[in-house]
């Protein structure tokens, strides 16, 4: 049995991220054993939050009017960003405008059936040589700068640090990384974007820039087992 209150203070306490009150979110949309009633009153509860921590992911979500008469969220919206067309025609490319709202959901093209997932990357079960990379492209992750070229056909991850003392110690683990690029919309909402499979390029990479050269601009979905 859902425990509403439970729920709902966790909400309340303001601690949640974004993305955990998004999917949150989506999470009591798509959960056939809460009540209307109870779906109702978290489904407040998170709006109220994002109203007050992230009015740009709350519009998007709700539409403008808060609360008292709040437009539903369209559905052409939600499918938009669902990896189940992609998973039904059984491939992802560059001209099937594959984003996703939360990196799980993309990750479920490749057979993860986990819930939120935060990591940069996840390796793909039972394929030891791929992984699925979601770089945050001209932006500073502590270590690391990631560009992607005019072209889009290769990702350069140039070392923050100046000084040379940091190695990106995982260049090498995989040998190919399926590529979601984070970026943003026009209303601030973060996606992820599929830019193409990249392999890296040791004899163009250095120990301050690591450089990795699209492989395909096609990849096949993976089923959940």
């Amino acid at each position: 049995m859902v425990d509403i209150a439970k729920i709902v203070a966790g909400i309340e306490q303001g601690k949640l991220t974004k993305d955990q009150l998004l999917t949150q979110h989506h999470n009591v949309v798509e959960h056939s054993g809460t009540s209307e009633a109870d779906k109702e009153i978290i489904i407040r509860a998170i709006e109220k939050q994002l109203r007050a921590r992230f009015p740009a992911a709350a519009t998007k979500t709700f539409g403008k009017d808060p609360i008292v008469g709040r437009a539903p969220v369209p559905e052409s919206y939600d499918s938009e960003f669902s990896p189940e067309p992609h998973i039904s025609r059984g491939y992802i490319d560059l001209n099937s405008n594959a984003v996703f709202r939360y990196i799980a959901d993309a990750l479920r093209c490749f057979g993860y059936t986990g819930g939120h997932y935060q990591q940069g990357a996840w390796p793909i079960k039972g394929d030891k040589d791929r992984a699925v990379w979601f770089p945050k492209l001209d932006q500073k992750n502590n270590r690391w700068i990631n560009r992607l070229s005019s072209d889009k056909k290769t990702i350069t991850e140039v070392q923050a640090n100046t000084d040379g003392s940091e190695d990106n110690g995982n260049y090498r683990e995989w040998a190919s990384r399926i590529v979601f690029a984070w970026s943003k919309d026009d209303s601030g909402e973060e996606l992820y974007r599929f830019v193409g499979e990249f392999s890296p390029d040791p004899d163009s990479s250095s120990d301050r820039e690591k450089v990795f050269r699209r492989l395909s601009d096609r990849v096949d979905i993976i089923k959940a087992k």
